[in-house]
């Protein structure tokens, strides 16, 4: 259903249609101005958005931007996407989506089913024509130089028409490690079996801890086909189950209470509180060896926008050096921003600042990027394997066996519906 209204999506264009206006109070009185609807997924402060949103240039004087947060549980989140689904498919819907992909593709409600997200396949979103090319408006941007945002994650969002969506962060799963605490060789951490067999009881424990399964297989399709076969998918099965084994005989005890140890995604706050100095940047790898980033927080313009233009510049300013290096909405979005000059000694962040040696460190981890993807709903359908194998439900082989096919069916089943 979510396809066809999609693909049907593409033959909304025709006849200029008339955007929704807002009566609104200016220093020359009352004035009716465009209503720019933005759409976010994004939990950020209301009240430092807003503060963002008041410096966008003819904002509140010659349009209004109409803010609506997603609805983070269900039914209400279904009920809102459908709506908005329903207006896209009349050319109407949001002006301009701020989203969270990561947490649309693989969110869990407060009643532990998975969230519906806007996009499922933002790739396949942008072939089907829903979002508007960006290329001429980011020419004549006023406030981003887009040609320092990561070259490769920009192409994430790039399509045959041009860029139709602009990654704003993005992250991937790294340990820290003291190098006072840990001794760490080179080439330990080459490949994630190197990890997985090393002497380091806190590098074994990392290399089994990616929070998104999916990143071992770097880009997990290609076309209407997952790059990885079901055998694939059930040796990872088993890793997990071992691993998780291992966790519950208290294996790994000793790792989590030793200081000197970070696991996680590599973003603004990790950065920001000390973690690297003296230390070690171990990125996660992938089975072929480099490091797979996904985008965190992405912007795109509703193909049916009548105010193009105005939906833009709120994705001009929040691109801005100004904004990511001197507002707090990126230091705590659990992801590092798409300029990778910004964090430099001479580009500090206000809410955090790398030394020379901090930088370097971090640069070298972000040189280690081989793939750069969209988390889709993909990754729901192999977090409810990884749980159950989590969880000790499968811990007969014959279980497994029948739980990994279901996974891979159902993956199957959704790219060809995408």
């Amino acid at each position: 259903m979510l396809s066809l209204l999609l693909l049907g999506l593409a033959g909304c264009g025709g006849p200029k249609r008339t955007g929704e206006t807002i009566d609104i109070i200016t220093d020359e009185g009352k004035k009716t101005v465009p209503q720019v609807k933005l759409v976010t997924d994004v939990y950020w402060d209301q009240t430092n958005l807003n503060s963002v949103l008041r410096t966008v240039p003819g904002n509140g004087r010659e349009f209004h931007v109409s803010f609506e947060p997603l609805p983070r549980d269900e039914p209400e989140r279904d009920n809102y996407l459908t709506r908005m689904r329903t207006e896209m498919m009349a050319g109407k819907g949001p002006d301009l989506f701020i989203l969270d992909l990561e947490y649309g593709n693989n969110g869990i409600s407060a009643n532990g089913d998975f969230l519906e997200p806007v996009f499922p396949f933002p790739d396949k979103v942008m072939d089907n024509r829903v979002l508007l090319p960006l290329d001429e408006y980011m020419e004549t941007a006023l406030f981003t130089d887009f040609s320092k945002f990561t070259p490769e994650l920009m192409e994430a969002g790039r399509n045959g028409e041009g860029q139709q969506i602009i990654p704003l962060t993005y992250s991937f799963d790294v340990g820290i490690f003291d190098a006072g605490e840990f001794d760490i060789p080179a080439e330990s951490v080459s490949t994630r079996e190197d990890m997985l067999n090393s002497d380091e009881l806190a590098l074994r424990y990392f290399a089994s801890s990616a929070r998104l399964p999916l990143d071992f297989f770097g880009t997990p399709y290609e076309g209407e086909s997952l790059s990885f076969t079901e055998e694939e998918l059930l040796a990872e099965a088993m890793l997990w189950r071992e691993e998780s084994e291992k966790f519950d005989a208290g294996e790994f005890k000793s790792v989590i209470d030793r200081d000197g140890l970070v696991c996680g995604e590599l973003s603004g706050g990790v950065l920001g509180i000390g973690h690297l100095e003296n230390s070690i940047i171990v990125p996660a790898r992938n089975r072929d060896g480099g490091v797979t980033a996904c985008v965190k927080i992405a912007a795109a313009v509703n193909r049916n926008s009548c105010y193009p233009e105005q939906a833009f510049s709120i994705i001009d300013k929040l691109s801005s050096e100004s904004v990511m290096r001197e507002q707090t909405l990126y230091g705590w979005s659990g992801s590092i921003v798409a300029n990778p000059e910004l964090g430099s000694p001479d580009k500090p962040m206000e809410w955090f600042a790398m030394t020379g040696e901090t930088y370097k460190v971090y640069r070298e981890a972000l040189d280690k990027v081989t793939a750069y993807r969209f988390p889709t709903r993909l990754e729901q359908a192999v977090s409810e394997l990884r749980i159950s194998c989590v969880r000790g439900e499968l811990a007969d082989d014959g279980k497994l066996s029948a739980a990994v096919h279901k996974a891979y069916t159902t993956m199957q089943m959704m790219l060809a519906e995408s």
